[in-house]
């Protein structure tokens, strides 16, 4: 079994190496590993909107919007949003968080491995997000129904943290939240 991430393009390199000296001073212990030669974790990030959840969308519809970046030493984290390339604008740097939340994102990752589901496959690796829920998961990647959804940041009841769900589960477990939201934004 393997899980892999696709390597960002050279854009998006470039645009962290140098969106990143606005937020990070040179000497800054994370920005070595940040910028490792590509060796710092990185994961294509996928966003499900309210609507299109509301109107049935699936996990497949996610819309691929951002890199995420991370470093991790033992006693700090950071994580970089990186937005594609669109055909009017280049990849740039569009949030940095800094805190314990880009080891919660690791040791996800760490956890996903080791799941039963997951072993005797090959699987890409992604995150998924769903922003106006305050959801984020990783996001296995095989083959569609194949697909493994695992929440590990959430507030939301209807998931349990670090569990794998299959897509249709994901979406079938998230459509309530989706419908009390949208009841509100009415």
């Amino acid at each position: 079994m393997s899980i892999t991430s696709p390597t960002p393009s050279n854009g998006t390199f470039l645009a962290l190496q140098n969106g990143i000296a606005n937020f990070l001073a040179t000497g800054d212990p994370l920005l070595p590993i940040l910028l490792g030669a590509g060796l710092s974790p990185h994961l294509e990030t996928f966003t499900l909107g309210l609507q299109g959840l509301n109107t049935g969308a699936d996990v497949q519809n996610a819309g691929l919007v951002a890199w995420r970046f991370l470093a991790v030493s033992k006693t700090d984290g950071i994580i970089v949003d990186v937005t594609v390339a669109l055909s009017h604008r280049a990849p740039m740097v569009a949030a940095v968080q800094r805190g314990p939340h880009a080891q919660t994102i690791l040791n996800a990752t760490l956890r996903a491995e080791k799941l039963p589901q997951v072993q005797g496959a090959n699987y890409q690796l992604a995150l998924l997000t769903i922003p106006a829920l305050l959801i984020e998961s990783l996001w296995l990647k095989k083959s569609g129904p194949d697909d493994w959804i695992i929440p590990f940041h959430t507030l939301a009841s209807e998931l349990h943290l670090n569990q794998p769900y299959s897509p249709d589960d994901f979406i079938t477990a998230v459509q309530p939240i989706v419908k009390r939201r949208m009841a509100h934004e009415d």
